[in-house]
């Protein structure tokens, strides 16, 4: 289900984003350095669902989706066979319904879940559908997402976020995959549906 729902946020994401950049009536600005390039994307953000997750309760996902090329440093050259090579997903997880400042965890099962830690990945895609690398946290220095305002009434939510995920090695790695993405001065705004 979790991957079903991230495929068609992929998909809404790639379909909605021109090349000026996201539509902000479509969802949210979101702008952030990447490996130190320019980054933006364009970001959905959902409530849990409690019946699939019930360690989920009280918390949100936002998934930020950009089709920009990726920035140099995150992939030396993009295949030179592939039409859509920049498709990109920056996903948060468990993300407490209240302002304040939470770390970083790897995406784990429900039963695994530690409480106000929001799971995070990353992932870089082939034509907009295949997974190419994946990336989750470094354990040792992950990073930071604060929710610096969360409005009820207008379900926004804002905030900032800094982290750095390391590629998975576990999945065949591609000759110009970075083997680390280091996200800095993120900035979302974001309607909660």
């Amino acid at each position: 289900m979790r991957l079903y729902r991230l495929v068609c946020c992929i998909l809404v994401g790639a379909m909605s984003c021109g090349k000026d950049g996201p539509n902000p009536d479509l969802g949210a600005n979101t702008r952030a350095l990447l490996n130190d390039q320019p980054w933006d994307g364009l970001a959905t953000a959902w409530q849990a669902n409690v019946q699939n997750e019930p360690c989920a309760a009280n918390t949100f996902t936002i998934s930020i989706t950009s089709s920009s090329p990726y920035p140099k440093g995150a992939r030396v050259q993009a295949p030179a066979f592939c039409v859509d090579c920049g498709t990109q997903s920056l996903n948060f997880n468990r993300i407490p319904r209240a302002v304040g400042q939470y770390t970083f965890t790897p995406s784990q099962p429900c039963s695994s879940a530690v409480v106000g830690r929001v799971g995070a990945s990353y992932i870089t895609l082939i034509g907009g559908d295949v997974i190419q690398d994946q990336y989750q946290p470094r354990p040792t220095q992950s990073g930071t997402l604060a929710i610096t305002r969360y409005d009820t009434v207008l379900a926004e939510v804002e905030g900032t976020f800094e982290i750095t995920l390391v590629r998975d090695t576990t999945r065949p790695a591609y000759s110009d995959a970075a083997p680390t993405a280091r996200f800095r001065n993120g900035r979302f705004k974001v309607k909660l549906q």
